[in-house]
């Protein structure tokens, strides 16, 4: 999802780092404590949307034990975590991926030292999660 669409925003409004699957890798972090540290943003979000392929193909290559093409097993590998923290839960195991797959990634920004957490630790910043629902067009914040 653009977010930029998404927040009705035009090209520059947001500093925007994406990755298929969202999470945040080593150059992701990086990227994100450049918008904290340099430019002074003060709210990052962890934006999952439904239906996200990447956490499927993930979902589906963990359960039949198939290799993913290219490169896109470094992608399952750094949403693994997500899928199998998820997978004992109860209803749609793919909502409940994508979801958990926000969660872990606001923790792991939240616990970011030494950029992240120390500004979070003084007030400068928020890291916050959200899931773009595609049937409304609308974020519901996750915690």
């Amino acid at each position: 999802m653009a977010p930029e669409h998404v927040f009705n925003s035009g090209l520059g409004d947001l500093f925007v780092c994406r990755v298929a699957g969202n999470f945040a890798n080593d150059e992701m972090l990086a990227s994100i404590e450049y918008a904290v540290a340099v430019l002074n943003t003060p709210v990052v979000l962890v934006l999952g949307h439904d239906l996200c392929c990447a956490v499927g193909a993930t979902i589906e290559s963990l359960r039949e034990g198939k290799s993913l093409p290219g490169h896109i097993p470094s992608l399952a590998a750094a949403l693994a975590a997500a899928v199998k923290a998820s997978s004992q839960e109860s209803g749609d195991a793919l909502a409940n991926a994508i979801r958990q797959n926000v969660v872990d990634n606001v923790n792991k920004l939240k616990s970011a030292a030494p950029i992240l957490n120390l500004a979070i630790e003084q007030n400068r910043l928020k890291v916050v999660g959200g899931l773009y629902r595609l049937d409304t067009g609308r974020v519901e914040l996750v915690s």
